[in-house]
């Protein structure tokens, strides 16, 4: 089963790359998806980070 989810994630990735090495537009659209998923990932993780340091801050400031 390791093997061929290995075999079946290839054949996607290369069949998702000969896509976008072939037709331009595809190629756009999925630069895009990727922009827009790091972005929103990237995000994301400021978000929780800041608010788990905010809460850390208060939490203190409310023990003193």
């Amino acid at each position: 089963m390791y093997m061929f989810g290995h075999f079946i994630f290839f054949i996607v990735s290369h069949v998702m790359a000969m896509l976008e090495f072939e037709y331009y537009y595809f190629n756009r659209i999925m630069i895009s998806v990727w922009l827009g998923t790091s972005l929103w990932n990237g995000a994301n993780f400021y978000m929780e980070y800041f608010a788990k340091k905010y809460e850390q801050k208060m939490a203190k400031y409310d023990q003193s």
